[in-house]
Order: C-alpha cells, then sequence, then structure tokens
C-alpha cells in the first residue's frame, strides 16, 4: 500500500495544520462558554451535542478514509488542500469578528439584536457555514487526497447545516422580523450546497 503522504515533511505540515484545526475548535467552543449567561437572550434549545458530534464525525470517519486509501486524489492536491482550509479559516473568523459580540455557536437572539449586513454578510446569509465546509473539505478532503472524504463532508454538511439554516432562519425571521426578512431579500446567497 502506498503511504498517504509523498514524503514526511508533507506528514509533518497535515498534522501541524490539523493541530492547528482542533486548537481553533477548542478556541471555539471556550469562546462560546464564556458567553452563556453573560447577557439577557432569546434562544432555542441549544445543539451543541449535535454540533460536537457532527464535527467528530468528519474527522474521524475522513480520516479512516485517507489514511484507508480509499478514493484517492492525486498528491499536488495537498498544498491546494492547506491553502482552501485557510482561506475557509479566515471566512470563519472574518465573519465572527464582524458579528461581535451577535456571534454564537447556538441559534439566539440578543434583546438589542440587529442584523449585520455588513463583511461576508453583505453577499452570503451564513458565511461562517461555508467558512467551516472550506475548512473540512481543504484539511480533511484534498489535504487527506480522498475524494471519500470531499463526498462524505459534503453529504453531512449538506444534511447537517441546511437544518440548521432552516431553523435558524425560523427562528431569526420570528424574533428580528421584517428586518431579517428584508436582508434575506437582499442577499440571495445561502452556503453552495443546500438546497
Amino acid at each position: 500500500m502506498t503511504p498517504l503522504f509523498p514524503s514526511s515533511f508533507e506528514e509533518a505540515v497535515f498534522w501541524a495544520f490539523f493541530s492547528l484545526f482542533l486548537v481553533l475548535i477548542a478556541w471555539i467552543g471556550r469562546a462560546q462558554r464564556a458567553l452563556r449567561s453573560k447577557e439577557s437572550i432569546k434562544k432555542r434549545e441549544s445543539d451543541a451535542a449535535s454540533s460536537a458530534l457532527f464535527t467528530l464525525s468528519i474527522i474521524i470517519v475522513t480520516l479512516v478514509l485517507g489514511y484507508a486509501r480509499i478514493g484517492v486524489l492525486p498528491s499536488w492536491l495537498f498544498y491546494p488542500g492547506l491553502a482552501l482550509f485557510l482561506v475557509g479559516a479566515f471566512l470563519y473568523l472574518w465573519a465572527k469578528s464582524v458579528l461581535g459580540r451577535f456571534w454564537s455557536i447556538e441559534v439566539r437572539v440578543l434583546t438589542d439584536h440587529t442584523v449585520i449586513e455588513k463583511g461576508p454578510f453583505r453577499l452570503i446569509r451564513h458565511p461562517m457555514y461555508l467558512g467551516q465546509v472550506l475548512v473540512y473539505i481543504g484539511l480533511l478532503g484534498m489535504a487527506l487526497q480522498s475524494w471519500a472524504s470531499i463526498l462524505f463532508i459534503l453529504i453531512m454538511s449538506s444534511i447537517y447545516y441546511g437544518n440548521r439554516i432552516r431553523i435558524e432562519e425560523k427562528f431569526l425571521v420570528a424574533e428580528l422580523g421584517n428586518a431579517y426578512l428584508d436582508y434575506v431579500k437582499r442577499t440571495k446567497w445561502l452556503i453552495p450546497f443546500v438546497w
């Protein structure tokens, strides 16, 4: 069986990026815990467990598919995959910084919540979800050189984010009313894989 990475250098680079990915996940989780009970909010029941299960399944299944050499892609996709990971991480962090104190991994609305329409939100209604999918595809699909991993990521993301977006948008319309409906009319772009 051929090794997953062409050299030990690429393998070290992959695991360095993977470690960065885990640090980012831990930082997001810590930031979310710090937000709890800081302000009075209206929120939907927390789905932290389903979010953790989704992320864990993406990580485990794609690593297994990559290392089992299932759905092998050309090794030259390694560095473009890492670049796509960085683009996705940048998009996620940019959107998070634009949201500021309105950011949360839970579906919630603060008492003085307003619709954010600047930064990436001018063009895409859910840039953070798109950023996350690009991170997964770049690192756990292209860098692992497995089209089976990419397919798994796309299927799972379509199901998970598709459901979450439907819940989130219904909640935001109920809480923010016409302000959010007007925003929806101005931004037709959802994330590309949501039907």
